[in-house]
């Protein structure tokens, strides 16, 4: 990926953050599939995807969410994580990668998300414990720059 320093491995992570996230409720027997799925984002033309960026991005803001990074920049991110999920985990894995919750947990990694809860807190919270543990091993300069910034905003307030 690209952006804020990204790879093979972001992608990869990113998708199994999606796939283990905390915050969706437990899938009984029959298993739930998103609406909206990353197959279709990757099916939408080019200034489709930036509409729906944007829409994105203004629905998190009427819902009192700040989103700071461009739409171009989540259309990038979201684009190149479709190739590598392809590349790595097959097609079908996009069926089950819901792109709202795409959406948020690339903007929580990447401290984007600011509902006036604590950045760093919001990411442990939405992606679970296991997740964040993770995430802070794998991507050090990611974890610092996401708490970091979380502590820094702590101490001029």
């Amino acid at each position: 990926m690209t952006g804020h320093g990204g790879s093979i491995l972001w992608a990869a992570f990113v998708v199994a953050a999606i796939l283990g996230c905390a915050s969706v409720p437990p899938a009984p027997r029959t298993q739930i599939r998103p609406v909206v799925t990353m197959r279709h984002w990757n099916g939408f033309s080019p200034d489709r995807k930036l509409e729906i960026a944007r829409a994105f991005i203004l629905e998190a803001r009427r819902n009192n969410v700040i989103m700071e990074l461009p739409a171009e920049y989540y259309v990038q991110e979201l684009d190149a994580l479709v190739v590598n999920t392809i590349a790595n985990e097959g097609p079908g894995a996009l069926d089950v990668m819901g792109l709202g919750l795409t959406f948020h947990v690339i903007a929580a990694m990447e401290g984007d998300w600011d509902s006036g809860e604590d950045k760093c807190d919001h990411a442990r919270k939405f992606l679970g414990e296991k997740t964040f543990q993770d995430f802070k091993e794998r991507f050090p300069e990611k974890y610092e720059r996401l708490c970091d910034e979380s502590s820094r905003h702590a101490a001029g307030s």
